[in-house]
């Protein structure tokens, strides 16, 4: 019985290699004859692959994913004994070491999609692909339309032939090199001469009308193409209307435009874009006109670079294709919109990151060697976006830029992993970024840092000396940032603020500074270069009014101004050191606090402070008698106990409304003993 589980385990093995793609196989060439039927929902034809090997094998093993296969042909001899599975086929072909055959497969029949998104749609007479499959595994899903070995890493050339009905046209990645009509047909030949690997090859079948344009490239002309159904009016181009202004806001930060053509098509998806290469697919809602979607488009775009034009090595390595796209939806608005769009798309991102990535990725995850489960999770995007941008300032944007295209230089038409990309980076710069990685990419969680403690002393008479402690806590994770370059204000008013840089060094930083007045305020990350389990915004309060902190959960009415003053209010996204206080009686919301600043001892206003959805699970549950329970607690620094202080719950109990700012912390709290008496 044991001997024969072992032969059974050998066999079982033995399948499993034989029938599973082979690294040594490149495929540098694919020719994609299909005609693609649209009321039948079928695809028929025949793919040939150049093939070359990097060692002798005894067989070729593709991917092809439930398609019928007709036969097979290797150098016009027609190859019988195959074996074939749901999503592979193995030919018995012997290769030598270099060798470079043809190999053409002649299929049919329904193409499949991914349980989840991703592969072969057929929707409302149009056809087309989405190279990746989010629960499928290998996620390229080249395979779903053409024979492959769905490698993120073998790159090639293509040639697509699509037959279609006249009336409809086929767009496909690259250029369009002729139409030829027989009878009712034609058969377009699209020509991608920059490598790509399977999943960035694209088809769409439907009924298309065209705009195009020249856009004026950094180093050359480009043409754009845009193909959007025929039944759409016109005017929904102008959704297209800052593409130039994207594309040299791109090209002055990325380097120049590689690929032949800029282009999108409209597809039936109902949810989600893909970056196929110069053929950009976009769910038909997003062409509508207005400027709605920008951010999904021009993310995508972001990938001609980050993606396309350098793959991740693995899907472990995925925030090099998504975390940078994600980080451009912000970065374009800083160039385009200015600083202050850019500052609020950052804070919605960090927002989402903090309260909702590790709920939906079951757990605080490190970007770098994601679980496969995970790849295309919020972690990857979200969180990846941020890392990109605390990369960005650890660096400084004057070396930073020119790292990233010296990075995509080195690696364009090729792969890279996160390491590659770390090597790069300190070779251009010079910089030690090991402690970065580390913490950034290969942990999960976030730091929570804040000024526990400073002290003033008049050196002269312009010269003071400023001695701050900076204390480290931190959410979904053991490790302490360390090496992160970080900046501190100094303020007394207007004319005096100022802004100086530490390192942190761990759990607890100590830094001397001198200045030429006494602060009468300091606090960290003026300018939100280091993104923390924390959001921040701060007013200059010159007159009477309303002031909105919107990621922070709180509004702010001044009602008279003796004193200008600086105002800053700050969530941090964490719980204190305890949540249940005086004896257990009170139990403090464990999901954020505020902390609000002013460079006065205190404002002449009230400040609404919201019961978010964001709040303690505990805190959801209470029911409309119970949530009369609700309590504000107050402490003067982190090292004082809480104390309870006057709130009043707003009529629609969203709020808690207090009558005097004071500077420090304040957190919601439950009476646990409320209506047991």
């Amino acid at each position: 019985m044991y001997f024969k589980q072992i032969i059974l385990t050998i066999i079982t093995v033995f399948l499993t290699i034989a029938s599973y793609p082979q690294d040594s196989l490149n495929i540098t060439h694919y020719n994609i004859h299909l005609n693609i039927n649209t009321g039948q929902q079928t695809i028929s034809g025949h793919t040939t692959l150049t093939i070359t090997t990097g060692f002798s094998l005894d067989s070729i093993s593709l991917y092809l994913w439930h398609l019928h296969i007709d036969s097979i042909l290797v150098k016009n001899t027609r190859i019988l004994n195959f074996m074939r599975t749901e999503q592979t086929l193995t030919l018995p072909y012997k290769l030598h070491s270099h060798d470079t055959i043809e190999l053409s497969v002649y299929y049919h029949g329904h193409p499949q999609q991914d349980p989840f998104w991703g592969g072969f749609y057929f929707k409302q007479g149009y056809a087309f692909n989405y190279g990746i499959g989010m629960h499928s595994d290998p996620l390229s899903l080249g395979r779903s339309w053409f024979p492959t070995n769905d490698s993120f890493t073998d790159k090639a050339l293509f040639d697509f032939y699509i037959t279609t009905p006249r009336g409809q046209k086929a767009i496909c990645s690259g250029l369009l090199v002729d139409s030829l009509v027989q009878g009712d047909a034609i058969t377009w030949h699209w020509h991608l001469s920059e490598p790509i690997p399977p999943y960035l090859a694209n088809v769409a079948v439907g009924r298309y009308k065209k705009f195009s344009w020249t856009y004026h490239g950094l180093t050359r002309n480009i043409p754009v193409q845009i193909y959007i159904f025929s039944s759409w009016p016109d005017s929904v181009i102008n959704t297209f209307r800052h593409l130039n202004q994207v594309m040299k806001i791109y090209e002055k930060l990325f380097g120049p435009y590689q690929w032949e053509r800029i282009g999108y098509v409209q597809t039936m998806m109902t949810g989600g874009a893909m970056e196929h290469a110069t053929n950009i697919s976009l769910p038909y809602y997003a062409i509508n006109g207005t400027l709605d979607y920008e951010d999904l488009i021009y993310h995508e775009l972001a990938h001609s670079w980050f993606g396309n034009l350098v793959t991740c090595s693995s899907p472990g390595d995925m925030w090099l294709n998504e975390g940078w796209a994600a980080y451009s939806e912000s970065l374009y608005k800083q160039y385009l919109y200015g600083q202050e769009a850019f500052a609020s798309s950052l804070r919605y991102n960090h927002i989402i990151v903090l309260n909702f990535s590790h709920k939906e990725d079951n757990g605080y995850r490190a970007v770098g060697n994601i679980p496969h489960d995970y790849t295309y999770g919020s972690t990857i995007y979200k969180k990846g976006a941020d890392i990109v941008h605390n990369l960005r300032y650890q660096i400084g944007d004057s070396l930073f830029w020119p790292a990233v295209r010296h990075y995509l230089s080195s690696f364009a038409w090729g792969n890279a992993s996160i390491q590659d990309l770390r090597r790069s980076l300190e070779q251009f710069t010079h910089m030690n970024l090991q402690d970065f990685f580390d913490y950034w990419i290969y942990s999960p969680g976030f730091p929570l840092l804040r000024i526990t403690d400073y002290s003033v002393k008049k050196i002269s008479k312009n010269h003071y000396q400023v001695i701050a402690g900076i204390d480290q806590q931190h959410i979904g994770t053991r490790k302490y940032l360390k090496g992160q370059r970080l900046q501190i204000a100094f303020v007394k008013d207007r004319k005096h603020f100022t802004v100086k840089q530490t390192f942190i060094t761990g759990q607890k930083t100590i830094d001397t500074f001198d200045l030429a007045f006494s602060p009468q305020l300091i606090f960290l990350d003026p300018y939100d270069h280091l993104l923390d389990a924390s959001t921040d915004e701060y007013y200059w309060i010159d007159t009477a009014g309303q002031y909105i902190f919107d990621y922070e959960l709180c509004e702010i009415t001044v009602n008279q101004v003796t004193t200008p003053s600086l105002l800053r209010v700050k969530a941090n996204w964490s719980a204190p050191s305890h949540t249940l206080i005086n004896n257990n009686r009170y139990l403090l919301n464990s999901t954020y606090y505020w902390t609000i600043q002013s460079s006065t001892t205190e404002l002449n206003g009230t400040a609404k402070l919201y019961l978010s959805t964001l709040m303690d699970i505990n805190f959801k549950r209470l029911n409309e008698k119970q949530i009369k329970g609700i309590r504000l607690f107050y402490r003067p620094d982190a090292h004082s106990p809480w104390t309870m202080i006057d709130a009043r719950l707003s009529k629609t109990s969203d709020y808690l409304i207090i009558g005097s700012i004071r500077p420090g912390d304040y957190i919601i709290g439950y009476d646990r003993s409320y209506g047991k008496h």
